[in-house]
C-alpha cells in the first residue's frame, strides 16, 4: 500500500507540474497572439498614416506631371506648323546677317528639338 501511495503522490506531483507547464505554454501563446495582432495593427496604422501624409503631395506631383505633358504636346503640335525656316526666322525676328538664326542648320536643329523627333 505504501508503494501505491508513493506512486500516486509522484503522479500527482507530475500532473501538477505538467499542468503548470501547460498553463505557461497557453499564457505565452495568448501573449504571442496579442503581440502578433498588435504588430500588424501598428504596421497597417503606419502605412495608412504615411499614405494620408503623402497623398496630397503625390496628387500635386501627378497634376504637375499631367500639366507638363500637356505643355509638351502643345509645343509638339506648334512645332509641326514650323517647317519653313524662313517663316521661323521671321517669327523669331532675325533680320541682321550676323545673327546665328540666319544659319539654316541652326534653325533646322531648333525645329527638330521642338518636334521632339516627330
Amino acid at each position: 500500500m505504501e508503494i501505491e501511495e508513493k506512486r500516486i503522490q509522484e503522479l500527482l506531483e507530475l500532473t501538477r507540474e505538467n499542468n503548470e507547464m501547460l498553463k505557461g505554454v497557453y499564457r505565452r501563446a495568448r501573449w504571442g497572439m496579442f503581440f502578433w495582432i498588435a504588430r500588424w495593427v501598428l504596421i497597417l496604422g503606419i502605412l495608412f498614416g504615411a499614405y494620408y501624409y503623402v497623398e496630397p503631395h503625390l496628387t500635386n506631383a501627378l497634376n504637375n506631371y499631367q500639366k507638363s505633358m500637356d505643355v509638351i504636346k502643345q509645343v509638339q503640335q506648334s512645332a509641326g506648323k514650323f517647317t519653313d525656316t524662313k517663316a521661323l526666322q521671321a517669327i523669331l525676328g532675325s533680320t541682321s546677317t550676323s545673327s546665328p538664326l540666319q544659319d539654316a542648320s541652326f534653325v533646322n536643329t531648333l525645329i527638330k528639338i521642338l518636334k521632339f523627333g516627330n
